[in-house]
């Protein structure tokens, strides 16, 4: 890997983190004066996984020498003066101003902030990343589209020293996942027997990007909008301390396609006139709004914009039959990627999703619902013709 930042997308046993961090070390050992930051989220958790790691490997190498490690700072000085230190980054402070030549994000979707990435990133030579990608996050929406910026994929098959013990456990994931595992194209609907157990052989068996356990959409991460998808309508959910949000609802192929116009808070009603006047929406295309606000629903009939209000009343049964549908969103549509990756079912005791959605940071997701109001109500017919007993 040549280019700055170097992005490593891996699954279970793919050994990621002793790649990095073997490769780290012969360029601190080769180069004089390198500095290195290495960083997880909690620094507690990295003393028993990457710290452990660099020991390890420092000590296989025979290039460990115990007083070259200082342990109250975390740090590893070499005797040519470069040095290698690990922080934890549960403080969104703790990045600012930190210059090096050489930084490592360990696990970076455990609960580095993007913001906190940005930060350091921008002050380093070279940045490695990696992960498990078990969902979509920042860098495949904001670190990827870096023309500075290369990606590989890593799994079980690439580590030859993986025991076969794990290497078993590993393809047991495939086994209990479909129904014929050794089929050429096994990975298709009809041949699922366990979507828990298919999505975790995706995520740790090949090291692909998976879905969060109960999460409501299925949906797929696109660069634009055709110029062959038709605009269906906009949805626009109110809010003042939570954002106001518009999207835009595309029909494209046999599915739809959502794409992100306004995500802005402490909007009072002239700044949402404005706001709505700025968008250039088609006049013709109708926006489908929360019902529960009259008032600024007359406010934009007077922009001379069509407007009509949704029924807020059985919104679950309406995120089930849209959440049947092919969903495709805009990779510009960040909020709404953020919201919908984590849109998940609430849990039941028993550890059943129970058909009703954790409503926190969903505002994009309701707005989305608001602008597939007519398409809803089409699935439900559609439905009703084919002998279903859906009610919405």
């Amino acid at each position: 890997m040549l280019k700055r930042i170097r992005v490593i997308q891996g699954g279970q046993g793919a050994s990621k983190t002793f790649t990095i961090l073997l490769k780290i070390i012969d360029q601190c050992i080769l180069r004089e004066d390198t500095s290195c930051t290495i960083f997880q989220y909690e620094l507690t958790k990295m003393k028993r996984t990457v710290i452990r790691d660099f020991k390890k490997i420092m000590k296989e190498t025979n290039n460990w020498v115990p007083s070259e490690w200082n342990g109250s700072s975390s740090t590893y000085t070499f005797s040519n003066g470069s040095y290698i230190e690990f922080v934890g980054l549960s403080d969104a402070e703790i990045g600012k101003g930190f210059r090096r030549d050489i930084v490592y994000f360990n696990e970076a979707n455990k609960g580095i902030l993007f913001e906190s990435y940005q930060q350091v990133a921008s002050r380093a030579k070279i940045v490695y990343i990696d992960f498990n990608p078990d969902r979509e996050f920042w860098v495949h929406r904001e670190v990827l589209i870096d023309e500075n910026a290369e990606f590989i994929i890593i799994n079980f098959t690439h580590n030859e020293c993986l025991p076969q013990n794990e290497v078993d456990s590993i393809l047991d994931y495939k086994k209990k996942g479909f129904i014929n595992p050794d089929l050429e194209n096994y990975d298709i609907p009809s041949n699922i027997k366990s979507e828990y157990w298919a999505n975790k052989w995706r995520v740790y068996g090949l090291g692909l990007v998976g879905t969060l356990e109960g999460q409501i959409y299925k949906w797929q991460v696109i660069q634009s909008i055709p110029p062959e998808a038709e605009l269906l309508s906009y949805g626009l959910d109110f809010g003042f301390n939570d954002p106001t949000v518009l999207v835009e609802l595309y029909k494209y192929g046999s599915g739809y396609i959502i794409n992100e116009r306004l995500y802005k808070d402490k909007l009072d009603p002239e700044d949402l006139k404005r706001e709505i006047l700025a968008l250039n929406l088609n006049s013709k295309i109708t926006i489908r709004a929360d019902g529960s606000r009259p008032e600024l629903i007359k406010s934009i009939e007077k922009l001379k914009l069509s407007i009509e209000p949704v029924d807020k009343n059985q919104k679950n049964d309406r995120i089930l039959l849209l959440s049947a549908e092919n969903i495709q969103v805009t990779r510009s549509s960040t909020n709404v990627i953020r919201e919908m990756s984590g849109y998940v079912w609430k849990k039941a005791p028993d550890g059943s999703n129970k058909d009703v959605p954790i409503e926190i940071d969903d505002h994009s997701m309701d707005a989305a619902l608001y602008s597939a109001d007519k398409v809803i109500i089409r699935i439900k017919k559609r439905s009703s013709s084919w002998g279903g007993s859906t009610t919405a």
